[in-house]
């Protein structure tokens, strides 16, 4: 992806996230929903984008824009992969068993 106006937020990425049915009762009723936008596949390299969604339902919409960076100096091209955590009790922190 190359962004040809990051201020315009001509670039996104967006999509819907959803929960397996069969998962829906151990997402707690106020979970905070962790989305992370990386240039990179690897879990332990620094993400580009965090954003934290508190007491989200799902099916979840989101976008994700060049506004949205948190890395300094980054900029919104290029591969990105994006990943989602769900944590029920709302904390932040390293991925848990079951989150």
């Amino acid at each position: 992806m190359a962004c040809i106006d990051p201020v315009a937020n001509a670039c996104a990425i967006s999509g819907t996230i959803t929960v397996d049915p069969a998962l829906k009762d151990k997402i707690g009723s106020a979970p905070l929903l962790m989305i992370f936008a990386s240039s990179s596949s690897d879990l332990s390299q620094p993400a580009l984008i965090v954003r934290r969604e508190p007491g989200v339902s799902f099916p979840y919409a989101y976008k994700l824009t060049a506004e949205d960076i948190t890395l300094v100096g980054s900029s919104f091209e290029g591969k990105m992969y994006v990943t989602a955590r769900i944590d029920p009790a709302g904390m932040v922190g390293p991925p848990r068993p079951g989150t």
